[in-house]
């Protein structure tokens, strides 16, 4: 079989029938999402039967698979090499683990780093494009992010790139001459835009912070849009851990992971503080025909497991953030620990940046005990001060999960530990199911795990549960699926 290797795509320039067969099952993956749609067993295929073509992402792993299933595959890479990369003498001030990581970038040219939060992204963002000097654009998905890592990329590209830092989102369009930090959303409004084609093939290089969002198909058609990018970097401390199985588009855009170093590892290496997992039991009886509604009875509206979170939240260290998945759940929770005299408020996706900007300012301060927050701060928010974080929202995303905890385990003065209080939900089969999930994504990343009865706080007249919680009420994306 012959293939000829594109930025983007990979051609099939000769190949019997059986080849061909035999790459269409290397790059087909099961679909999750659209099993359960479909009611059973469903594929996807990222080959394109009738242009002969693949993304050129998986092309390393389809030469592994072809090594092993004595395949004869020769591939012409006609790609052109924008730049010579330069040696690790331009990026000394890297630890070990990162110059590894960029060193097998731009040896492969693309691929994932699996980091866990708190590797230095910022770092090998800046490392990456100091030494590979061509138009880069640090790709995010939430306008936090973009504002949090152009403040970051600024200061490090003047002082290491010699150049200012770009930046293009929230109604912005400053892109710059090495690097520019964009949001997205922005980029594919501009896909259009006839006036913006010459930027998109004017980069060189391209980098997807939290990799495993590109599934998404705008995001996904978005990162395809910079067919000139050479480079293709993915960062994720959770790559390939997405529950509907669709992490090969990751791969498609992007390339396999070529380094990986996790939480654990970080922690180990004394760069992170060590979370102490406490599991809280809680055991409430219910059966339910459907996953949401016992979500938001057993969990958004149970007043008793509402108790044992304020209960945890008491015996956290402080400051501390909770984290909620329903603005409803959020909203009650603040209530019941402000009555309590815990200083609490809470952010949600419809406060403004620098409504949340503040609120952790104030957090930081000790203005406030408590912060709870909803599924915009699982990324791009970090406080090295915080003391502890409550995971009242239950799930079982992994990728959730360990964001959460991320949150908190960077290091400031004095702190090498890190408290996480998470709930052990017994008594209905989706709960524990979630409960087990989120345990074992802990013990993956070997962190301690502890289980830890608490006694609930007491009940006040005022929260007596009542009413329902209004669907319009999730605040960001919320799957409803078990």
């Amino acid at each position: 079989m012959l293939l000829q290797q594109n930025n983007l795509y990979t051609k099939v320039v000769r190949a019997t029938e059986e080849e061909i067969d035999w790459l269409r099952n290397q790059l087909t993956f099961d679909n999750a999402k659209k099993a359960y749609f479909s009611g059973g067993p469903a594929k996807v295929s990222i080959f394109n039967f009738v242009d002969q073509v693949f993304p050129s992402g998986p092309l390393p792993e389809v030469l592994k698979a072809a090594i092993q299933d004595k395949v004869n595959i020769q591939v012409m890479d006609v790609r052109t090499p924008p730049c010579a990369p330069l040696g690790r003498e331009e990026t000394g001030w890297l630890r070990d683990y990162q110059h590894e990581a960029v060193d097998a970038v731009l040896n492969s040219t693309r691929g994932i780093i699996w980091i866990g939060t708190g590797g230095g992204k910022t770092e090998l963002a800046v490392a990456l494009a100091r030494r590979a000097p061509v138009n880069w654009v640090f790709a995010v998905h939430r306008t936090m992010l973009a504002a949090q890592a152009a403040e970051r990329f600024i200061k490090r590209a003047e002082e290491l790139l010699g150049t200012e830092t770009g930046f293009i989102g929230d109604g912005k369009w400053q892109p710059g001459s090495r690097f520019t930090v964009a949001t997205f959303q922005t980029l594919y409004k501009a896909m259009v835009d006839p006036k913006r084609q010459a930027w998109f093939d004017s980069v060189q290089g391209l980098i997807v912070d939290e990799a495993h969002v590109l599934p998404a198909d705008t995001f996904f058609k978005t990162a395809m849009r910079f067919r000139k990018a050479y480079y293709r970097v993915g960062l994720s401390g959770t790559p390939l851990d997405r529950k509907d199985k669709r992490s090969f588009y990751s791969v498609a855009a992007l390339g396999p992971v070529v380094y990986s170093y996790t939480a654990g590892d970080l922690v180990d290496d004394g760069v992170l503080a060590k979370p102490r997992i406490h599991m809280v039991p809680v055991k409430q009886a219910g059966a339910f025909t459907s996953w949401d509604v016992a979500y938001k009875t057993l969990v958004a509206q149970s007043g008793e497991r509402n108790r044992f979170v304020v209960a945890a939240v008491q015996k956290a260290q402080k400051p501390a953030l909770v984290f909620v998945k329903l603005v409803d759940h959020g909203k009650r929770l603040a209530k019941m620990m402000s009555k309590r005299g815990i200083k609490a408020d809470f952010v949600w996706g419809s406060d403004s940046l620098s409504s949340r900007q503040n609120a952790v300012k104030r957090l930081v301060r000790r203005d406030l005990d408590v912060l709870v927050c909803s599924v915009i701060f699982n990324e791009g928010v970090d406080i090295p001060e915080l003391a502890s974080v409550v995971v009242a929202a239950g799930g079982d995303s992994v990728i959730s999960t360990l964001q959460r905890i991320g949150r908190g385990m960077r290091k400031a003065e004095g702190k090498n530990t890190f408290e996480v209080w998470d709930f052990e939900d017994l008594g209905n089969k989706w709960l524990e199911r979630h409960s087990k999930e989120r345990k074992r994504a802990y013990l993956r990343e070997r962190f301690d795990v502890f289980i830890t009865p608490i006694t609930p706080v007491p009940p006040l007249q005022e929260e007596v549960p009542r009413g329902t919680v209004d669907s319009n009420e999730v605040d960001g994306f919320f799957n409803l699926t078990p």
